[in-house]
């Protein structure tokens, strides 16, 4: 991503991409909930569309950018 203010490219930190793989856990949670209790599966598949909004509207959020793409490894 490119910053508007100062044409500098943007990454995505680290920290960022750990906290967002947390939101894609809530777009699974229907079929976490089936497991436990007895839903109606039409109710689960309604449930999907409205966890993928909360997490398009969580998701920026989240989202922490820096200058500087970092690798795994490096501190």
């Amino acid at each position: 991503m490119t910053c508007p203010n100062c044409g500098e490219k943007q990454y995505q930190t680290q920290k960022s991409k750990k906290r967002i793989s947390f939101l894609t856990v809530i777009i699974l949670l229907p079929l976490l909930i089936q497991i436990f209790f007895d839903i109606p599966v039409i109710i689960l598949f309604s449930l999907l569309p409205v966890f993928a909004v909360i997490v398009f509207l969580l998701y920026p959020f989240f989202v922490e950018l820096s200058s500087k793409e970092r690798c795994i490894g490096e501190q």
